[in-house]
């Protein structure tokens, strides 16, 4: 929603004084968009679940087909999810097979104003091809739980922020990023029932 809104826009401009609401930054509304949801596990489908409620249209790609999931959402393959959703929603293992499987092509292919929104792992996506993307506008925004290489960063205080590797600075100084330390997971009942 903070990218639907554009608020980190509006965030930049506020803090230069500029509290004007320009059209460029008017947003939508989560009804008119059709959210993609790559993965449909339990997290996935309660994902999907979620969008539909808010009434926005649902298409999922995953490789095992659960008919249970169909008032929700409509089955469709990769290349088509990508192409067609607003919000493209990844919930998925890692594998060897489909490491960097965001990268410059899918990007291209994405609307300019698509949010990709990564909670599942870093690796799914090459973040050098997405901060190009980001910068250039070929996709609208990224929500990110986790990043490539991330166990390198998060968990850890920095006391010189300059000794971050360029791509996080990067991606923390976007307007059109939403980004955490793989803490989407982290509350106290999942972390009691982590040692159960």
């Amino acid at each position: 929603m903070y990218l639907l809104r554009k608020w980190g826009y509006y965030h930049r401009k506020m803090r230069r004084g500029d509290f004007t609401r320009p059209t460029e930054l008017m947003s939508d509304e989560i009804f008119n968009q059709t959210v993609g949801i790559v993965g449909l596990g339990r997290i996935g489908a309660a994902a999907a679940e979620m969008y539909h409620a808010l009434g926005a249209r649902v298409i999922g790609y995953d490789p095992v087909y659960n008919a249970s999931l169909e008032p929700f959402l409509d089955f469709v393959d990769f290349e088509t999810l990508i192409k067609e959703s607003d919000i493209v929603q990844v919930h998925i293992p890692l594998t060897p097979e489909n490491k960097g499987m965001f990268s410059a092509n899918e990007f291209a292919k994405m609307k300019d104003d698509a949010i990709l929104v990564n909670q599942s792992r870093g690796e799914l996506v090459d973040t050098a091809a997405l901060i190009v993307a980001l910068k250039y506008h070929e996709i609208g925004g990224a929500a990110l739980d986790v990043l490539e290489g991330e166990e390198k960063i998060f968990g850890r205080k920095f006391e010189d922020v300059g000794s971050l590797p360029d791509e996080y600075t990067e991606l923390i100084n976007l307007p059109n990023v939403v980004m955490s330390p793989h803490s989407a997971y982290y509350t106290k009942m999942a972390v009691k029932n982590m040692f159960l």
